[in-house]
């Protein structure tokens, strides 16, 4: 009876063992991702200024952001935001990693080179491209020397959301460059050598095998970027505040100066709401396609 009593305890232990070792981390994760996800959730409802306690308006901040030009706008430039970087995130690592996943002298100080924007502060890569993009800038008196004349990377509403990709795209690529590096290094060599031996060109290489035994890295690079894209916000506060003209208000940025230039928690609530649905739909969309990529 009690070596049937000592089993039943052991075996108890080491049901419950592996969620005790889980529970300092799900309470963490609870504390400080849920449970704010929550409140943010409930603030959205209601007219809130953190001097005074919220007072329940219902639907009432959701139907001001449907007609509020600044969110509309904010909106729009998430969006065009995306377009610009995320398929250069797809495609400028997966180049860079090609270029790398060579077996030549010094390779591997060249990918530490090309890791070093990675691994550099945002705050001080944002200042030197600020400099960088100024009237009489560095990128300027180049284009000046050639003869194309000077651009106004920060002043132009036009152009200002791509000198805000641009930084994104150059500190970012190296990460992503990595994934795709460890995707290159698991193809069998043998796949590539018998494409040589069969003549394919490196082309023909590179579309018919690399290329689709890539698949769930490129899928993981264009989910992560794509959410990284538009929850954007060092590089738009660093470069322009939003400017000029809203050009680069991007989501995150209209409910920071919301939240705390204005002080409209419950409205800026609200917005973060539906960023927070947006970045889930895309999630959703994102890992079916990537399931998808996986069963075949």
């Amino acid at each position: 009876m009690k070596i049937m009593e000592d089993f039943h305890y052991w075996k108890f232990k080491r049901k419950i063992a592996p969620y005790l070792f889980l529970l300092p981390g799900l309470i963490m994760l609870s504390l400080f991702f849920f449970w704010p996800i929550l409140n943010t959730f409930r603030y959205s409802f209601c007219k809130y200024d953190v001097i005074t306690p919220p007072v329940y308006i219902g639907l009432q901040n959701y139907n001001r952001l449907l007609t509020d030009q600044s969110f509309i706008q904010a909106l729009q430039n998430t969006v065009k935001y995306s377009l610009i970087v995320v398929p250069c995130l797809i495609v400028i690592p997966l180049f860079l990693a090609l270029l790398i996943d060579q077996n030549l002298k010094y390779i591997k100080f060249f990918r530490v080179l090309y890791y070093l924007p990675r691994i550099m502060s945002l705050v001080v890569a944002g200042v030197i491209w600020k400099f960088m993009f100024q009237s009489d800038g560095v990128i300027n008196s180049l284009l000046t020397f050639v003869g194309f004349g000077k651009v106004g990377w920060l002043s132009s509403p036009k152009v200002a959301i791509f000198s805000v990709a641009i930084l994104t795209i150059w500190i970012a690529s190296a990460y992503y460059m990595i994934i795709y590096l460890a995707g290159l290094q698991s193809i069998p060599v043998s796949l590539i050598e018998s494409a040589k031996i069969d003549g394919a060109s490196k082309f023909r290489r590179l579309w018919h095998i690399i290329i689709p035994l890539m698949k769930p890295y490129i899928l993981t690079v264009t989910l992560v970027s794509t959410v990284g894209a538009m929850r954007v916000f060092g590089e738009v506060y660093i470069l322009t505040s939003g400017g000029p003209g809203g050009a680069t208000n991007v989501l995150t940025y209209f409910v920071y100066q919301r939240a705390f230039s204005f002080m409209k928690m419950g409205y800026a609530s609200a917005a973060a709401s539906i960023l927070l649905g947006i970045l889930i739909i895309v999630s959703i969309i994102y890992m079916y396609l990537f399931s998808k990529g996986e069963i075949k």
